[in-house]
């Protein structure tokens, strides 16, 4: 394959991440209302992901096509509402560029096969928990079942690995957690994961199989332990109260599993 070749069809995966970031801010947005985890719209009397379509959450103003251009309307717009100048969250264009460049990644690691349109999705999956449980603190069960799920079918028709490996995977990554959530409840006397953890974590198994978890946890836990780290030590309440600090795992969980997806496989 040429040079040429390569860059045209990686420009085209960008844009293909760019396009597909868009979609997962709309489930990033509205699955957290639909679930009830924050006030409901309260202007639409139909709510979900396909309805109504892409408005300003300020004055409801429905975004023509045109100015509903992942990256680029936010730069023309200059990051506002063209109707009413309400400014538009920064984390739109971020989710994005970070889809975008997150799919690049795995293409030039990868390369282009059936094995990379998979692993296109457990990353698209894994963006969605990752920031739903950066804002609400919860992994919903529609995103961290489509893991289990997705890892398991693939795997029994496609074997990314061996669909032992993946059942032990998920059965494994569960129990696991769930030990580690009981355990420490009954020390500390307070919640030191939570359940949707382990259904993420089973999730991952399911994917990668039994043997890449160990690996993932391990970056998941530093990578986790030296931002709130950092984080503590900055705030002295949180240092205080440690322990019964709400941590959203998940977040580490799925930085870890991208960032080695290329290496795992």
């Amino acid at each position: 394959m040429g040079t040429i070749s390569e860059e045209y069809l990686l420009s085209c995966i960008l844009i293909t991440g760019l396009v597909v970031g868009s979609f997962l801010n709309t489930i990033i947005y509205r699955l957290p209302r639909i679930n009830g985890l924050t006030e409901p719209h309260p202007k639409f009397e139909k709510f979900n992901l396909i309805v109504p379509r892409s408005h300003c959450d300020n004055c409801n103003y429905q975004i023509p096509y045109y100015l509903n251009i992942p990256v680029l309307s936010y730069i023309l717009l200059k990051g506002k509402c063209s109707k009413c100048g309400y400014k538009i969250p920064f984390l739109y264009p971020l989710i994005e560029v970070l889809t975008g460049l997150i799919f690049v990644w795995l293409c030039v690691f990868i390369g282009f096969s059936f094995e990379l349109l998979f692993l296109l999705l457990l990353a698209s999956l894994l963006i969605v928990v990752a920031f739903i449980d950066f804002k609400y603190f919860v992994l919903p069960d529609e995103i961290t079942f489509t893991i289990i799920v997705s890892g398991l079918f693939i795997n029994a028709w496609f074997s990314i690995v061996p669909l032992t490996d993946s059942i032990i995977g998920c059965v494994v990554g569960y129990s696991l957690f769930f030990l580690i959530e009981k355990g420490f409840y009954l020390l500390k006397g307070v919640e030191g994961l939570g359940r949707g953890d382990a259904k993420l974590i089973a999730g991952i198994g399911s994917w990668l199989g039994w043997f890449n978890l160990p690996y993932i946890i391990l970056v998941a836990a530093i990578t986790g332990i030296i931002i709130y780290g950092i984080y503590a030590f900055q705030n002295r309440g949180i240092l205080n109260n440690f322990l019964k600090t709400k941590i959203p795992f998940g977040i580490f969980i799925s930085f870890a599993t991208l960032t080695s997806l290329p290496f795992l496989i």
